[in-house]
């Protein structure tokens, strides 16, 4: 009930910044939430959904026994050895690369801080209330052009970090 056409509205009380933030939905992210009623993830558990920390510790328990690592308030046993020949990396990671490759396709400073809901410093934070919408679908599109490119494995990577 949060997606209304192509606009998840993260509610304020769940954000992690406690801001309201809009998503806009692509073309590919909208296939992959399919239009089933209800939750996305739904759970078998007591709550009717996943919780926040589920695919954090789905991630963490995957990588070879040793150490504890803190998801939430939970710790988990976690290493620092690969999982598939892959480093330990977490769904913070997935912003990360998501905002680290806006910038790659051209998305200015200030839109991609509000397309991963960051909020504004200093004077900026107090007088520009604007939410960048037309601009955050633009930045969105942009990232799923390239993310789409980049599993087809196209030859036009130049400048890939």
């Amino acid at each position: 009930d949060q997606i209304k056409g192509r606009w998840w509205t993260i509610p304020a009380e769940i954000a992690k910044n406690r801001r309201e933030h809009r998503v806009y939905l692509t073309e590919t992210a909208l296939e992959l939430i399919g239009d089933d009623t209800g939750y996305i993830f739904p759970s078998e558990g007591k709550n009717p959904h996943i919780s926040p920390t589920v695919l954090s510790r789905a991630i963490n328990r995957s990588y070879e026994e040793g150490g504890t690592r803190n998801v939430g308030n939970e710790a988990i046993k976690a290493s620092k050895k690969p999982y598939f020949g892959m480093k330990p990396w977490s769904p913070q990671d997935l912003r990360r690369t998501a905002r680290t490759n806006m910038a790659r396709v051209g998305v200015i400073e200030e839109v991609a801080e509000e397309v991963v809901n960051h909020k504004k410093s200093g004077i900026v934070g107090i007088y520009n209330k604007y939410r960048y919408d037309k601009e955050k679908e633009i930045a969105l599109t942009k990232w799923e052009e390239l993310l789409l490119r980049i599993l087809r494995n196209d030859a036009e990577e130049e400048g890939a970090g």
